[in-house]
């Protein structure tokens, strides 16, 4: 104590003592009314019991639920990876239709030209037609493939 027990006012204790009990003093001065505190402490111990075990739930759920979003992240950088390759392979697969249709031209060039050679009855027009049945083979294996 910071004062004398002697001083006024100070043989006092502010706080219940450890050998208090709140329980028997409540029985001997009151209607029991801690009776009820009691009933409501072991309801709300119950209501404690609940919510920890829903905090348990909710905890296991949160982790199940970071371990789906690790494992979504993964697929979807995966998938990414496989747009830029399918991507790549558009722009290849592109290049060589342009390819393939400028050859198309050359040979549609090359044949307006033989059959222009054979109108005007060209010296060499057995020769220029069989380049030009092998000129459309060509193209179309290229196509098939």
């Amino acid at each position: 104590n910071v004062f004398p027990r002697g001083a006024p006012y100070c043989d006092l204790d502010l706080s219940p003592r450890w050998s208090y009990d709140l329980e028997k003093a409540v029985l001997l001065s009151c209607d029991g009314e801690v009776l009820t505190d009691l009933e409501s402490l072991a309801e709300l111990e119950s209501q404690i019991g609940v919510i920890t075990e829903e905090k348990e739930t909710l905890t296991t759920e949160k982790e199940t639920l970071q371990s789906q979003q690790e494992a979504l992240e993964k697929e979807k950088a995966q998938l990414i990876l496989e747009k830029e390759k399918l991507a790549a392979e558009k722009e290849e697969l592109e290049s060589r239709v342009s390819d393939s249709q400028q050859t198309i031209i050359g040979l549609e060039g090359e044949r307006d030209d033989a059959q222009n050679a054979l109108e005007s009855g060209g010296v060499a027009s057995g020769y220029l037609s069989k380049k030009l049945v092998g000129s459309v083979l060509l193209a179309s294996l290229f196509f098939v493939r």
